[in-house]
């Protein structure tokens, strides 16, 4: 069982999973790292120098594991993610499992062991280990792997950046590719505003991946199964509603018959990727909050003149303008195809 989540220790957490933008709420479990519904394989790779990490707890239950531990360890010690901590509950072993835990501990300050407490009634063991695993651990981001695991180096960063990612779609039409987007219907926060389909993850959801992939199909009808991933996009957090939002680049093999979700899609866009490309965007004004019709824009109460104005990032769309996280997102995509790391390319069916 190796499995990876997020939890949530001082913010509050938001619910919503954007599957254009896949937006995981601070205390998402993602259980594996799926597309178009199965297990999906991550390359190990290097920590990405501009991304910034959170902390992760690598917790490893072990029961009688002393022919295993070992390479466990050294796996997990060899990982350079950056801010690490590898924590071992030894579940009250019979062998000498705990004295090669305190071996490791002893030359690597990231190795803790956690000293496994007597099995309460209604527990079963593993669940009980991981239980307490959780409860020592400081890290934002929880790895669960089991004590006969052994890591690749990389293999940390690897299900990290792939469980942050969701995905932007991309279609071709007359004026070259272009970007799938909604707006979405006039209720709750960013109603009415430029948005990517999305919505909140379900219990048939494997991950966050798979999520955004449903929510696609059910918003506006891409199919899965025709979505090629090109690439993922930096992490983006909102201020106000607290999401952390991050994104896969996805290409589509072939034009989609596009379908509108009434209740949560008032209109589906597909705006010329060439829109974002121009020289001079996005634009930055200064703006007066609250925004019309978007009271939760407000400054602090007793803000001053001064205060209320804000340097606001845009990028105009005929009458429009797309801004907030979405606008963000798109400076993310804009400077990845320009550094050549996203390549959209001209043909939907190459």
């Amino acid at each position: 069982m190796n499995a990876l989540m997020r939890l949530a220790r001082e913010m509050t957490p938001a619910s919503a999973t954007v599957a254009g933008l896949v937006v995981g709420e601070l205390s998402r479990v993602a259980w594996g790292l799926a597309q178009r519904g199965g297990l999906a394989s991550v390359h190990p790779k290097r920590p990405d120098p501009n991304r910034t990490y959170p902390r992760l707890s690598l917790i490893v239950p072990a029961r009688n594991e002393g022919l295993t531990i070992d390479a466990c360890l050294t796996g997990a010690a060899g990982q350079d993610y950056p801010d690490l901590e590898i924590l071992v509950v030894d579940d009250c072993s019979q062998d000498d499992t705990a004295a090669r835990v305190r071996a490791f501990a002893a030359v690597d300050p990231r190795v803790r062991l956690v000293s496994g407490a007597t099995l309460p009634s209604g527990w079963a063991g593993k669940p009980w280990a991981l239980h307490q695993g959780v409860h020592a651990s400081t890290g934002e981001w929880l790895l669960f792997v089991d004590a006969d695991t052994n890591l690749h180096q990389g293999a940390v960063t690897a299900v990290v950046d792939a469980a942050r990612d969701g995905w932007i779609g991309l279609n071709d039409g007359p004026d070259g590719p272009t970007v799938v987007m909604i707006r979405r219907t006039a209720r709750g926060h960013h109603s009415g505003q430029f948005a990517f389909p999305g919505g909140r993850p379900e219990i048939v959801d494997i991950d966050l991946c798979a999520t955004a992939m449903r929510e696609a199909y059910e918003e506006v009808g891409i199919n899965p199964a025709d979505v090629t991933i090109l690439g993922s996009l930096p992490t983006v957090e909102t201020i106000t509603t607290n999401y952390a939002i991050t994104a896969y680049v996805g290409r589509l093999g072939s034009p989609p018959v596009l379908v509108r979700q009434p209740d949560e899609v008032a209109e589906i866009l597909e705006i010329p990727l060439a829109t974002f490309l121009a020289p001079g965007l996005p634009i930055t004004e200064d703006w007066d909050l609250p925004l019309p019709g978007e009271p939760w824009t407000a400054p602090p109460e007793g803000a001053t003149p001064e205060q209320r104005r804000r340097a606001i990032r845009f990028y105009p769309w005929g009458a429009n303008r797309i801004w907030g996280a979405t606008a963000r997102m798109i400076e993310h995509l804009v400077i990845a195809i320009r550094s050549g790391r996203i390549t959209p390319g001209t043909n939907p069916t190459a």
